[in-house]
């Protein structure tokens, strides 16, 4: 790794002084180190060391009480029966949105005995889960997780000027994956697996069909 410090216009090459050795990367993980130098990213923390262990196990503990059927807290809504799905890559490990749509039905009544026309709409809803009520502010694991901001996911295979053994490519179908939150948490317990209960954050828009035959948001976006 060198550090560039000047290009005299007399000369063909720049001035640089080395700073660091890296290995010729030979798998993908090789490869981050390279990553974060070249693009002056700051080495992360590992996740998952001891001072994490206590808060991955309370988060799990929690996690499996609300998965059991635990009974819902007031101010949840139950939405366990509208049609949920995520949209991912195949190679996607941590499910962290989903969306819904019902439809419903709004209208009808009306003054002097009239009945309104009953309108169709449908209620799209965005939903994310919610790891802020299982990670607390300010703990090990939220200042590790702060660190990192966003799971990572480089790409499946890389352009590389040497051959690569073709033991040390990642399987066929997966990836390798940097998570902000410990793969247990990131991939299960905080993930939207299909099946399984979770809690979420959640923003609702209702659409309704114009005079033009399309659908428009009516009223203000709904946040549970």
């Amino acid at each position: 790794v060198v550090l560039y410090s000047g290009w005299n216009p007399s000369f063909l090459y720049p001035y640089g002084h080395v700073i660091d050795y890296v290995d010729f990367p030979q798998k993908l993980p090789d490869f981050l180190p390279v990553l974060q130098l070249m693009c002056h990213l700051p080495m992360p923390k590992s996740l998952g060391q001891a001072d994490d262990a206590d808060d991955c196990k309370r988060i799990i503990a929690k996690c499996k009480s609300f998965a059991k059927g635990a009974k819902l807290p007031a101010n949840v809504i139950d939405k366990r029966k509208v049609y949920t799905l995520t949209l991912d890559p195949a190679s996607t490990r941590d499910y962290d949105d989903a969306l819904s749509v019902e439809e419903v039905t709004t209208g009808g009544g009306g003054g002097d005995g009239a009945a309104a026309t009953a309108c169709r709409s449908y209620l799209v809803g965005v939903h994310i889960t919610d790891v802020a009520e299982y990670l607390t502010k300010g703990s090990q694991l939220d200042k590790h997780a702060l660190e990192r901001g966003c799971s990572l996911y480089p790409p499946s295979s890389l352009s590389l000027p040497a051959p690569v053994p073709q033991q040390s490519q990642p399987p066929r179908g997966r990836s390798y994956v940097v998570n902000m939150l410990p793969s247990d948490l990131a991939e299960h317990h905080l993930s939207l697996k299909a099946g399984v209960d979770r809690r979420c954050l959640s923003v609702n828009l209702q659409f309704q069909k114009d005079n033009d035959g399309k659908y428009k948001c009516i009223g203000q976006p709904q946040i549970e």
